[in-house]
């Protein structure tokens, strides 16, 4: 893969302040086109849980959407169990979908989509996980160390203390208190 470095050690403003971009060290691929990010959304830890009602989708997508900075070339994936899948892929239109069931199925779904961190960060400037599930913690680790800004977008009670740590950011979604639970 042939490309070129990006600036090394860029200071970047953002909303909540000014950060460092990593020094990147795998090269971007000369077709990925440059600030591209990609978002790997846990829709059902960002609604608080599996069991909020059928709007919770499009009000986690939409709180994401506003914290992360997601712009319109940007690659979104969304993981979900199979039965919130209809109703995550309304809430964001132009995003692949992949519906997983079991014990961390969606986890280990959007994990697949990262599993290569040096392809990965040949294609993409930044990686944002929009999930608080430690889980992810390893994979961002890999991914920082390929010199590419990682994130977290997270509900702060969510946020496992090691996927904060292995993030070049985190950011907190509101907590959906207005999404009534169903039993």
């Amino acid at each position: 893969m042939r490309g070129t470095l990006a600036v090394m050690n860029e200071v970047v403003t953002t909303r909540s302040g000014l950060y460092l971009l990593p020094t990147r060290t795998t090269p971007r691929c000369e077709h990925a086109p440059a600030g591209r990010t990609l978002h790997l959304l846990d829709i059902e830890n960002l609604m608080g849980g599996p069991r909020r009602g059928r709007v919770a989708p499009a009000a986690a997508v939409a709180a994401y959407r506003e914290v992360a900075g997601m712009r319109p070339f940007d690659h979104v994936v969304v993981a979900v169990n199979p039965a919130l899948a209809v109703d995550a892929g309304m809430s964001c239109p132009g995003a692949r979908l992949i519906s997983a069931g079991g014990r961390d199925g969606a986890d280990l779904a959007l994990l697949s989509q990262v599993a290569d961190a040096r392809r990965t960060a040949a294609l993409y400037d930044r990686v944002v996980i929009g999930s608080g599930d430690g889980i992810f913690a390893d994979a961002l680790y890999q991914l920082r160390c390929c010199g590419i800004s990682v994130g977290v977008v997270s509900l702060q009670r969510c946020l496992a203390l090691s996927l904060a740590r292995a993030a070049s950011f985190v950011r907190y979604v509101p907590e959906p208190a207005l999404l009534q639970l169903v039993s």
